[in-house]
C-alpha cells in the first residue's frame, strides 16, 4: 500500500515540477502543489499504518508541507497574480 502511495507522490511531484519549468498558469501550479501534498500525506499515513519508522526524507518533506500550509492561508486572501484587495 505504501509503495503505491509513494508512486502517486512521485508522479504528482513530477507533474508539478514539469508545470513549474514550463511556466504553467499559477492556478494550475497551485492545484498540482495541493495534489503533491495530498499524495505525500497519503504516503505517510499508509507507511505509518504499515509500521514505518519515519525516514529522514519524509520528516523533511513534512516540515516543508507544514511551512507551505502556514503560508497558504495568507496567499488565499488575495487573487492569484494580483495585489491585496
Amino acid at each position: 500500500m505504501a509503495a503505491t502511495a509513494g508512486e502517486r507522490w512521485r508522479n504528482a511531484l513530477a507533474e508539478l515540477e514539469y508545470a513549474e519549468r514550463h511556466e504553467a498558469p499559477a492556478a494550475e501550479v497551485e492545484e498540482l502543489a495541493n495534489q503533491v501534498i495530498e499524495a505525500r500525506v497519503a504516503m505517510f499515513q499508509d507507511g505509518v499504518q504499515g509500521g514505518w519508522a519515519l525516514p529522514a526524507f519524509l520528516r523533511s518533506a513534512l516540515d516543508r508541507d507544514r511551512e507551505l500550509l502556514e503560508v497558504a492561508p495568507a496567499s488565499r486572501m488575495q487573487p492569484l497574480g494580483g495585489s491585496p484587495a
